[in-house]
C-alpha cells in the first residue's frame, strides 16, 4: 500500500469466493490478503490461494491508483491555497424592496427605524446566497487486460493432442472465448484444454472415433461439462449424468481448480 495508506476497501460480493472455500482454505487466504496490504510480499502458500487472489489483488490495485490520483488532488490544491472552484462567484440579485408610503405626520425615527429593517433584510439574502463548487468525476477504472490469442491458439495446438490444429481465430471465436474468461477466468480455459487433451473420449480414442474440436470445446454447454470431469477416462466413453441444478460460476471455477489437471500450470494467457 501506498505510504500514508491505513485502510483498504473489501467489496460484498467476495463472500461467493469465500463460501466456495474450506474454511482452511479460506483462512491462508485472507492471511494472504492481510499480509499483502501491509505490504509483506507474501507469496502464496498454495495454488488454490493464488488462484483465489487474483481477482481481489487487481480490486485493490485499481482501488490503490484512485487513491494516489485523489490524494495527489489534495496536494496540488493545498499548494495553491486550497481547492479550486471552476465556477464564477454566483452574482447576486439585486432585489428592489419598496417603502410604503407612510402618512406625512410619520416622525424621522419612524423613517429611521424602517431603514434598518430594510438593511437587515438585504443582508440575510447576501447570508443564504450559497456558493456552487465544481465536483471531479471519478477516475475512470482501467479496462482489464485482453486475452493474448496468439498465445492461448499456440497453447491449444502445443495440447491438442490428436485434434484438428487450431489455424485462424476469428471474431466470433474470440468473442466466445472473452465470454468464458469473464465468466470463469483464463486459468480454467486452459485446463479445459488440458483436460480435452486427457481425455480419450474427447481425443477420439473409442470405437466411434469421434473427436472433438475447437470450437465445441469452447461451446459454454461443453466447455462446463468438461470443466466438472464428465469426459474423465474410465467412463466408457460417454458423458456422466447432468447434475441436477445449474451450478454458479463460483462452483464451475472451483471444481476446475480442485481437479489434478490444475496442479501445473505452466502457462499464463
Amino acid at each position: 500500500m501506498a505510504q500514508g495508506k491505513k485502510s483498504v476497501i473489501i467489496y460484498a460480493d467476495w463472500i461467493d469466493k469465500f463460501e466456495e472455500l474450506e474454511d482452511d482454505e479460506a483462512g491462508r487466504l485472507i492471511k494472504h490478503f492481510f499480509r499483502y496490504v501491509n505490504d509483506l510480499n507474501p507469496i502464496a502458500p498454495d495454488r488454490i490461494t493464488k488462484l483465489s487472489f487474483l481477482d481481489i489483488e487487481k480490486s485493490l490495485k485499481r482501488d490503490l491508483v484512485k487513491w494516489e490520483e485523489r490524494a495527489e488532488r489534495s496536494r496540488t490544491n493545498g499548494l495553491k491555497g486550497g481547492r479550486p472552484t471552476n465556477l464564477k462567484e454566483p452574482e447576486k440579485t439585486q432585489q428592489v424592496i419598496s417603502e410604503p408610503k407612510k402618512p406625512d405626520n410619520v416622525n424621522a425615527n419612524a423613517n429611521a427605524n424602517d431603514n434598518d429593517n430594510v438593511s437587515d433584510n438585504v443582508i440575510l439574502l447576501k447570508k443564504e446566497t450559497k456558493e456552487i463548487t465544481h465536483v471531479s468525476s471519478p477516475p475512470a477504472i482501467p479496462p482489464a487486460p485482453n486475452i493474448d490469442f496468439e498465445k492461448l491458439k499456440k497453447f491449444f495446438n502445443d495440447n491438442r493432442g490428436g485434434l484438428p490444429e487450431l489455424k485462424i481465430l476469428t471474431d466470433s471465436r474470440k468473442t466466445r472465448l472473452k465470454n468464458l474468461e469473464k465468466k470463469y477466468g483464463k486459468e480454467l480455459i486452459q485446463i479445459v484444454i488440458e483436460k480435452t487433451r486427457d481425455s480419450d473420449f474427447l481425443q477420439g480414442n473409442t470405437e466411434k472415433g469421434w473427436k472433438a474440436s475447437f470450437d465445441w470445446i469452447t461451446n459454454p454447454t461443453n466447455f462446463i461439462k468438461i470443466a466438472e470431469d464428465n469426459y474423465l477416462n474410465g467412463n466408457n466413453g460417454k458423458s456422466r449424468p447432468k447434475p441436477t441444478g445449474e451450478k454458479t460460476n463460483a462452483e464451475i471455477f472451483n471444481d476446475g481448480m480442485q481437479s489434478r489437471w490444475a496442479k501445473d500450470i505452466r502457462f499464463k494467457l
